[in-house]
C-alpha cells in the first residue's frame, strides 16, 4: 500500500506557537508508505556525524512539547450542587509553575533522581485527589555534581510550599509562577542541552506525564493554506532563511497567536505521523 504526495510547505502547531517551513529546492513526501523495500538511508545524503543534528532534534522536540502545554488547561469551576462544569467567559487557564527540587545530601545519581521525582508527582496527585497533573521535569547536575530538578507543572492548583516540601521530603524546594518568563521553553531547554554532556546522555533527558498534549505537524497543502490565512505579520516572533543538509534552502517563520487555533483547522492533520 502506498499513498504519497509532495509538498513545498509544512506547519508545526505547538499550542500558541506556529512554525511554518517553506522548502525552496526539494519537495517533501508525505502520506502513507508500506513499501518493504524502502531504505531511508539511501533516500537522502548521509552526514558523517549526526550527533549534533540529533541533539538539535531532541532539543527542538522538547521545546515544542513545552509550548504545546503552556496555558493549555482551562480552570473549570464545579457547580456545588451537581458537580458539573460551569461555563465561564472568558476562559482562564492554569499558569505554568516552576517547581525546583534539591537534595539535602550529595545525590549524584540521575536515575535515582528520576525515580524520586516520579514518586513526588505520585504523592502530589494523591494529595490533590486526582491523577492528572501535567508535568515535565529536567535534571541538572550542579557544579558540585549534586542532582537538581527543574519541574514544570502545567495545571497545578495552589499548594502551599510547605506541603510541597513535605511531599518531596528530601531537601529544599522552590516554587514560582513561570508565565512571566520570556521564552519559557528555551529557558528549560538550556538545562536539557547540559544533560547531553552527562554520562546518561543516551537515556531520555527528561521525564513527563504520559498524557501531555503533543505538537501537530501538518503537510496537507489545503490545511497549510487554511492555517496560513489565520496568521498575520504582527504575530511573527522570528524568521530566517537557512540551508539544510537534507532539504536545501528553507524559509522559516515562527508565529505566536493570541488564542489556540480552531480545532477544525488541525483535527485532520492529527492523523498524520510526524
Amino acid at each position: 500500500m502506498k499513498f504519497m504526495s509532495k509538498t513545498n510547505q509544512k506547519i508545526v502547531v505547538s499550542g500558541l506557537i506556529v512554525e511554518k517551513y517553506m522548502y525552496k529546492n526539494r519537495a517533501l513526501n508525505y502520506g502513507i508508505s508500506c513499501h518493504r523495500g524502502f531504505n531511508k538511508k539511501h533516500s537522502i545524503p548521509q552526514k558523517k556525524d549526526n550527533s549534533k543534528y540529533n541533539q538539535f532534534r531532541r532539543k527542538q522536540q522538547f521545546i515544542r512539547l513545552v509550548d504545546s502545554n503552556v496555558k493549555a488547561y482551562p480552570k473549570i469551576p464545579l457547580n456545588s450542587v451537581n458537580s458539573t462544569p460551569l461555563t465561564i467567559s472568558p476562559v482562564t487557564y492554569y499558569p505554568p509553575v516552576l517547581f525546583g527540587t534539591t537534595y539535602n545530601y550529595h545525590e549524584t545519581d540521575i536515575s535515582k533522581g528520576k525515580s524520586d521525582t516520579h514518586l513526588l508527582f505520585k504523592k502530589m496527585n494523591e494529595y490533590l485527589g486526582k491523577g492528572d497533573l501535567k508535568y515535565l521535569s529536567v535534571a541538572e547536575l550542579q557544579k558540585s555534581g549534586r542532582v537538581h530538578f527543574h519541574n514544570l507543572l502545567f495545571n497545578m492548583p495552589h499548594i502551599h510550599f510547605s506541603v510541597l516540601e513535605r511531599l518531596w521530603g528530601k531537601g529544599a524546594t522552590n516554587v514560582q509562577r513561570a508565565d512571566r518568563i520570556k521564552s519559557l521553553s528555551l529557558y528549560l531547554a538550556k538545562y536539557l542541552t547540559k544533560s547531553f554532556n552527562t554520562r546518561e546522555r543516551y537515556q531520555k533527558s527528561f521525564i513527563s506525564a504520559h498524557n501531555l498534549k503533543k505538537p501537530i505537524t501538518i503537510y496537507n497543502p489545503l490545511q497549510v493554506e487554511r492555517i496560513s490565512q489565520r496568521l498575520n505579520n504582527n504575530q511573527i516572533t522570528y524568521k530566517s532563511s537557512y540551508e539544510s543538509f537534507w532539504h536545501g534552502k528553507i524559509d522559516y517563520v515562527r508565529y505566536k497567536t493570541d488564542n489556540p487555533l480552531p480545532i477544525d483547522l488541525t483535527f485532520e492533520s492529527a492523523k498524520i505521523s510526524v
